[in-house]
C-alpha cells in the first residue's frame, strides 16, 4: 500500500503534461471530513483522497495502459492498481447493479467482442463523498476472475468466478432473437449454494415487459461489501406502457433477499404502480404501493397524486396529496407550493402543508448570479427510517445552500443538509481547483467570466456518471460525483468539445453513446446544460476501444 500511495502522489507532482483537480470539505452529517485529488499525468491517472471518519482514511487508484493497437481486431491493456470497482453482473440481472469494491491489483484485457479480467486484494467499504473518496479494507482475501464475450451479433456469454474462503461460479448467457426480444439465463455457484435464474424482456417503441425468475440457495450471496450483499428471489417483474406520447403506466413486482453479516437475511416484497398524464398544460402524477418486510413488520401501504402547472411565464403552481398506512404510523400530508419567477435571478416559493390536520405556511427563495448562488427554503421531508429512530415519518425543516464561484473554475459549496431522524446538518466543500500543463504554456482561459459551459454527463438510465474527462476547447475537465462539468469561457462563441476517454478516470467500463462536437458559453442565468450520454458495460460485452 505504502508504494501505491509513493506512485501515485509522484504522478501528482510530475511537471510536465500533468492535469490535476481537487475537491476539500466536510459536513456534520457524515462527520467526515477529507481532501480528494484526479489527476492524469501522461498516458497514466487515477486519483487520491484523504479524510477524517471515525479515524483517518485513505484511498487511491492508478490506472497504467500496459499496450494498444488500433488495427482492425483493436484491443487494450491496462493495469489498475488500489481501490477499484469490479462488476459482478449477470445478464439476468435487472440493470446489471452488481458490484464489488476492493483493494487490491488487477490487469485487464479488453477487445471489441471480449473483456477479460483478474483481481487480487481485499473488499473494500468504501466512503464515496463529493470532497472524500477513500476506504476501509476488511482482511478478507478475494481473488475475482471475469471474463465476457460477444459470440454473435445477438448472444454474449459472462463468467464471475471469486474466491474468499468459498467459492462463487456462474455461468450467464443473453440471447437476442429479433429486435424487440431479449431471453437470458444464469446458473452455478455462489458462497458455496447453488443459484439459478431466467429472464425474458420484450421492448417495442410505446412498451418495455420484463420478468425474471431466480432460485437461490439460502446462503447463497455475490458479496457486493464486506457486510452485506442483495439479490433478486423468485419472481421480479416490471412494466413500462405508454399508449400516446403524453401518458404513461409503470408497474413493478419486486422480491429480494438481503444477507447481513452475522444477522437473519431478510426478504422484502414490494408491489407499485403509477400513471402519469400531461396535457391542456397540466402534468399529473398518480402512484400506489404496498411493501412489506416478511417476518417483520407488516404491510406498508402508500399513495400519492401530484398536479402541476404554468399559470403564466412567471407563475408555476403544484399540489400533491400523500397518504402513508402500515402498522407504525399514519400520516397524510397535503402540500401546494407557488413559485413566482421575480426576475431571471431571483425566485420565490411560497409554501402550504397541511399535515394529520395541522396546517403550515413557509416560503423560499434563490437568488442566481454568476458569482453567487443563494437559496433559503423550507420543506416537506418524508422517512419512514425516522420513526425508529424516534422522530416522525413527514416532517419540515429549513435548508441553506450558498454557492460561490471563484476565478479559474474553482467553487465554494455550503449547504445544510437534512437527515433522517429530520435534523438539519452543516457541510460544504470546495471544488474545481485545478492545475494543468497539458497543451501551450500560457494559459488563455479567462481568470473569471460572465460566460461557461456547463454539462452532465448521465448513463442510459439517467443517472449522473463521475470522472468522465470532457475537452472544451483546450481546457480539460472532470465531471464531479453528480455528472456534472463546468467551465468558465471567454464569449459566446462555439468551442470544440469531445470526450476524451484516455483521460478519464471512471473505474467502471464505460462507451460513449452521444455528445455534442461543440458547445456555446452561455451566462448562468440562461444556461443550457450540454448533455453527454454514455453506456456502462460493466454488465455488457466491451464494445472495443476509441
Amino acid at each position: 500500500m505504502k508504494a501505491l500511495l509513493v506512485l501515485l502522489c509522484s504522478a501528482v507532482i510530475a511537471q510536465s503534461q500533468t492535469s490535476v483537480s481537487t475537491t476539500a470539505g466536510g459536513d456534520q452529517i457524515y462527520n467526515a471530513y477529507g481532501i480528494q485529488t484526479a489527476f492524469t499525468w501522461h498516458n497514466l491517472s487515477g486519483w487520491t483522497g484523504i479524510g477524517c471518519n471515525n479515524g483517518v482514511k485513505v484511498g487511491g487508484y492508478l490506472r497504467v495502459p500496459l499496450h494498444r493497437t488500433e488495427a482492425k481486431q483493436s484491443s487494450e491493456s491496462h493495469l489498475d492498481l488500489g481501490d477499484q470497482i469490479i462488476s459482478a453482473g449477470l445478464d439476468t440481472d435487472d440493470f446489471g447493479g452488481h458490484s464489488f469494491s476492493v483493494r487490491g491489483a488487477g490487469i485487464s484485457h479488453n477487445t471489441k467482442t471480449s473483456h477479460s479480467q483478474l483481481f487480487g486484494g481485499l473488499l473494500l467499504e468504501e466512503s464515496m463523498l463529493p470532497y472524500m473518496h477513500t476506504g476501509s479494507t476488511v482482511q478478507t482475501p478475494l481473488v475475482v476472475m471475469n471474463l465476457s464475450r460477444q459470440l454473435t451479433k445477438t448472444l454474449q456469454t459472462h463468467t464471475l468466478n471469486t474466491f474468499d474462503g468459498k467459492i462463487t461460479s456462474i455461468e450467464s448467457f443473453s440471447w437476442k432473437p429479433t429486435k424487440s426480444w431479449i431471453l437470458s439465463g444464469a446458473g452455478g455457484v455462489g458462497a458455496g449454494s447453488g443459484y439459478g435464474a431466467v429472464a425474458g424482456e420484450y421492448l417495442q417503441k410505446r412498451m418495455d415487459l420484463r420478468t425474471s425468475y431466480t432460485v437461490a440457495g439460502s446462503k447463497f450471496q455475490r458479496q457486493e461489501t464486506p457486510y452485506y450483499s442483495q439479490e433478486a428471489l423468485g419472481l421480479n417483474a416490471r412494466a413500462s406502457f405508454s399508449p400516446i406520447d403524453a401518458v404513461n403506466i409503470n408497474y413493478s413486482h419486486d422480491n429480494s433477499r438481503t444477507s447481513i453479516v452475522g444477522y437473519p437475511s431478510i426478504t422484502g416484497v414490494s408491489d407499485s404502480g403509477s400513471v402519469s398524464a400531461a396535457g391542456a398544460g397540466f402534468t399529473v402524477n398518480t402512484s400506489a404501493g404496498t411493501s412489506t418486510i416478511v417476518g417483520m413488520i407488516g404491510q406498508t401501504k402508500s399513495e400519492s397524486i401530484s398536479v402541476s402547472r404554468a399559470i403564466t411565464s412567471r407563475w408555476r403552481a403544484f399540489g400533491s396529496f400523500i397518504n402513508m398506512d402500515s402498522p407504525l404510523f399514519k400520516e397524510q400530508v397535503e402540500i401546494a407550493v407557488n413559485e413566482f419567477k421575480i426576475s431571471s435571478r431571483l425566485t420565490v416559493t411560497q409554501d402550504f402543508n397541511r399535515m394529520n390536520g395541522q396546517n403550515t405556511f413557509s416560503f423560499g427563495g434563490h437568488w442566481v448570479s454568476n458569482r453567487i448562488s443563494l437559496s433559503a427554503e423550507q420543506q416537506t421531508y418524508i422517512s419512514p427510517i425516522a420513526v425508529a429512530l424516534g422522530g416522525k415519518p413527514i416532517f419540515q425543516a429549513w435548508t441553506f445552500g450558498i454557492r460561490l464561484r471563484m476565478p479559474h473554475g474553482a467553487t465554494t459549496n455550503l449547504t445544510t443538509i437534512v437527515d433522517p431522524t429530520g435534523k438539519v446538518q452543516l457541510g460544504g466543500y470546495l471544488s474545481g481547483l485545478r492545475y494543468s500543463s497539458i497543451g501551450p504554456e500560457h494559459d488563455d482561459s479567462p481568470s473569471f467570466s460572465k460566460y461557461s459551459v456547463q454539462g452532465v454527463v448521465n448513463d442510459e438510465a439517467g443517472k449522473g456518471v463521475a470522472g468522465i474527462a470532457i475537452q472544451i476547447g483546450k481546457e480539460t475537465v472532470l465531471s464531479n460525483e453528480s455528472g456534472v462539468f463546468y467551465l468558465d469561457v471567454k464569449s459566446r462563441k462555439l468551442v470544440p468539445m469531445r470526450v476524451v476517454k484516455e483521460l478519464s478516470v471512471q473505474p467502471l467500463r464505460w462507451e460513449l453513446t452521444s455528445a455534442p462536437s461543440a458547445a456555446q458559453g452561455t451566462t448562468e442565468d440562461a444556461a443550457v446544460p450540454v448533455h453527454v450520454v454514455v453506456q456502462m458495460t460493466s454488465s455488457l460485452v466491451a464494445s472495443g476501444t476509441k
